[in-house]
């Protein structure tokens, strides 16, 4: 799972009891990582959900701009600390070209905004597990984009995996009993910025190799998100009306901001710690907890149809995610052996 595994015992450099030692520390420590991500996400969700019940703090838009708040100060204060420095592994890419960063981000800070707002209101609507149901359909999404923009090849394996995911996120969405077609339509343009996201992510960023590590992401993108949210909150009405509930809350709300970067950390830590495949299975693994934690801890059922159609949509996007990244490794492995055999041409003979 890991994308650097420990000194083979016969390398001389280590003892058979210590190499054992380093493989059980490096699997403990990508579990861990793992479980983390899995546990931080799934909490985040339901926590939010419980948040914004109609009597206690149904106001997305003023959680999402103290969730950016907080992460921006945080993040400050996280930067500012050696130990804690590692974190930003590209911060000195936005400190060479802090313009240039900040123009990409601008409109990736937007997209970001609508993601969590959106997905924030939704949760009025919508339960947890129909949310994360309907989120399978993302890689469908991506993917129809990633085409008309050329940004990927067509292929017919593609294609039938993703009929597969959008096959089974139907029969999901289909069996919901408490269907409100308005918190739908919510988490589906929720989708759809968080989309845009990945796409722009992809071509202001990663295509010019001016790509981030998730928690530099998150230093530069909150206080942009949070600038971003500033005028919808006034849309909404006076700031003056949310005085009683954040001093009747605060407890809770601090602890949702403080979730929400815990959340930012786990992710980071966990794609340093798993490889491309670890992280995709991670990933899936966590669409499966955020769902399962109604019926098994809250003893809410969850309609058979709803299951099966989650289960084939999961199972696609599994595949879908292997092959992908599969073919990335194959294509950087060709990209180097290409290398190799230009540079022995060069060589004098």
């Amino acid at each position: 799972m890991s994308e650097t595994a420990p000194l083979e015992p016969n390398s001389g450099e280590l003892t058979t009891t210590a190499w054992l030692a380093a493989v059980l520390r490096s699997y403990i420590f990508q579990f861990a990582a793992a479980g983390c991500y899995i546990v931080a996400s799934a909490a985040l969700i339901h926590y939010n959900k419980w948040v914004m019940a109609a009597d206690r703090f149904p106001h997305p838009i003023a959680l999402t701009t103290m969730h950016m708040l907080f992460s921006s100060v945080a993040c400050m204060v996280l930067v500012a600390i050696p130990a804690s420095r590692g974190l930003f592994d590209k911060i000195k890419l936005v400190q060479e070209n802090p313009q240039t960063m900040l123009i990409r981000m601008i409109p990736l800070a937007l997209a970001f905004s609508g993601t969590i707002v959106l997905s924030n209101m939704a949760y009025l609507y919508c339960s947890v597990p129909f949310m994360q149901m309907s989120k399978e359909l993302n890689p469908s999404i991506v993917y129809l984009f990633a085409l008309m923009l050329g940004l990927e090849r067509f292929s017919m394996e593609q294609v039938g995996i993703l009929c597969i995911i959008f096959f089974g996120s139907m029969m999901a969405v289909q069996g919901e009993i408490q269907f409100s077609s308005y918190g739908w339509l919510l988490q589906l343009s929720s989708q759809f910025c968080d989309v845009t996201k990945i796409i722009l992510t992809s071509v202001l960023l990663s295509k010019s190799g001016l790509g981030l590590d998730p928690m530099t992401c998150v230093l530069l993108m909150s206080p942009l998100c949070m600038l971003s949210t500033l005028p919808m909150l006034m849309a909404e009405g006076p700031i003056s009306n949310l005085v009683e509930p954040i001093t009747a809350m605060w407890p809770y709300l601090l602890a949702s901001c403080a979730l929400a970067l815990l959340l930012n950390i786990a992710v980071t830590t966990a794609i340093k710690a798993l490889n491309g495949l670890g992280f995709v299975l991670c990933s899936c693994m966590k669409d499966v907890v955020v769902v399962a934690v109604q019926p098994i801890l809250m003893g809410i059922p969850i309609p058979k149809q709803q299951v099966m159609g989650f289960t084939i949509a999961v199972c696609g996007v599994m595949l879908h995610s292997t092959r992908k990244v599969q073919k990335e490794q194959e294509e950087r492995e060709k990209s180097i052996a290409a290398g190799s055999r230009e540079t022995q041409t060069l060589l004098p003979r």
